[in-house]
């Protein structure tokens, strides 16, 4: 069962990672100077950081995170570009 307990950390102007418990995702994202703060790359969305790796990210995975970052940034104000989610 799934904790609905995660993580965000931006890595400086570019990269963040996504944690949920133990496990962790390395998106690509960039800072922007434009009506957007940030895009990030939902096709870099593929699979957990190490020792997870071998653990399948399904496409229900792929959801959760991004719904989820979409809830955290919309609460902190970040306006994100997300390159490759068809909205």
């Amino acid at each position: 069962m799934f904790n609905n307990k995660f993580k965000i950390k931006i890595h400086g102007r570019a990269g963040l990672t996504y944690k949920e418990g133990k496990k962790s995702v390395s998106i690509d994202s960039e800072m922007l100077f434009s009506e957007y703060n940030m895009v990030i790359y939902t096709n870099s969305i593929k699979s957990w950081n190490p020792p997870f790796d071998n653990e399948m990210l399904t496409e229900e995975n792929k959801k959760r995170i991004i719904s989820n970052i979409k809830k955290d940034f919309e609460k902190t104000g970040i306006k994100v570009d997300w390159e490759g989610l068809n909205t």
